[in-house]
């Protein structure tokens, strides 16, 4: 490489452990190959010293494709996220590539004419994200690679158990007084319900149970394919290596499944789980530390 190059990681903040999981285990990748280039991105990561507070919580985070991202990985658990507000700069740029690629059921503040009706999600910062790392840019050029995976489990009938249901858990135990625990499950349940109708928009009708990861043994697993698969190539780092993999081409040779060169709304980028030996030692061999920041 001849400059840096970005893995963008996005997530909500009850999917943090996997997200700082993801950080330490991309920076061990890059020490254990050599490449030295390799950057993560992660929010938690912003210093607070660095924060312009005239504009919102996303502007300052940005925007895989306005960055030299290499690679964005969206963990999503049991929340979409915060809905981005009005005044977020970039609503225009990202509402029109939603609207030229169909997807009405985002509703963007400050854009969309109507108020948000009932099928439509809000654009949060992991949707934006999402999207940006996903849509064709406006000038028509493609933006980088991206993997998306899932905290949970389905059995490819009834709806997924998005997190495992352990964050709805963690409210229960938690010591709130009755009145604010009542608040903090209304929340809760209109989170998953964002969180059923990405599924059900992006995913649900082609049967990806593929895209889960029921527990970090096996996202792991998955989260060192995807690295190898974009940047290793006989021990030397290739920005996107995968990136024009075709999906019956990577399925057959039992790897990760890449998006197509020419994309249609209703093809999206997802990862094969394979019945293996997973491993377990970075679960205990990277140290993770968790500093309070504003929440997506």
């Amino acid at each position: 490489m001849s400059k840096s190059q970005i893995v963008f990681v996005s997530s909500s903040w009850d999917m943090a452990d996997w997200a700082a999981l993801t950080v330490a285990y991309v920076r061990d990748f890059s020490a254990r190959h050599g490449l030295s280039e390799l950057e993560v991105n992660d929010y938690r990561d912003i210093d607070p010293s660095d924060v312009n507070h005239a504009a919102t919580w996303q502007d300052n985070v940005g925007a895989p494709s306005r960055m030299n991202t290499a690679l964005t990985i969206v963990l999503l658990g049991e929340r979409l996220g915060t809905p981005l507000p009005a005044d977020f700069k970039l609503k225009e740029d990202i509402y029109g590539r939603l609207k030229r690629d169909g997807h009405d059921w985002v509703h963007v503040a400050g854009m969309s004419p109507e108020p948000m009706q009932p099928g439509q999600a809000p654009l949060t910062g992991v949707l934006f994200e999402y999207f940006d790392a996903f849509l064709s840019r406006a000038d028509g050029s493609q933006p980088s690679p991206l993997r998306v995976m899932i905290k949970g489990k389905w059995d490819g009938k009834e709806e997924p158990d998005f997190g495992n249901g352990e964050f709805r858990s963690e409210i229960e135990a938690g010591n709130e007084t009755a009145q604010r625990k009542r608040g903090l499950r209304k929340e809760y349940e209109q989170q998953l319900e964002w969180m059923n109708i990405l599924w059900r928009k992006l995913y649900g009708l082609q049967q990806r149970v593929s895209l889960f990861c029921p527990d970090q043994s096996t996202f792991l697993t998955n989260l060192e394919r995807a690295l190898e698969a974009e940047f290793l190539s006989n021990g030397t780092i290739i920005a996107g290596a995968s990136y024009y993999s075709t999906l019956n081409e990577s399925a057959t040779a039992g790897k990760l499944c890449s998006r197509p060169q020419q994309h249609h709304p209703a093809q999206f980028p997802y990862i094969i789980l394979h019945n293996i030996s997973y491993q377990t030692l970075y679960i205990n061999k990277l140290c993770l530390q968790h500093v309070d920041k504003p929440v997506k």
